[in-house]
């Protein structure tokens, strides 16, 4: 679950949480449910566009088939395991 950070204004809970967790007015947290009644609240401040460039683009181009083939293939090891 992700929300934003409009918790109550004045909130002195509101204000503490948000320093610890660097959230600004506008920012977006995860709800993350660990066990029932329990939650991780993280910070979710960077956008999806950060993520460009962690995977290194192949020295060679990948067809669909090659790629259809590795998956099948490592489907099929997951399966024997």
């Amino acid at each position: 679950m992700t929300s934003s950070s409009g918790w109550h204004h004045g909130s002195t809970h509101r204000i503490r949480y948000t320093l610890a967790l660097g959230v600004e007015t506008g920012d977006r947290v995860e709800f993350i449910e660990l066990e029932p009644g329990h939650y991780e609240i993280v910070a979710a401040t960077l956008p999806v566009t950060a993520l460009k460039g962690i995977v290194p683009k192949p020295d060679q181009p990948v067809s669909i088939d090659d790629m259809d083939t590795a998956i099948i293939g490592h489907a099929d090891k997951a399966v024997d395991e």
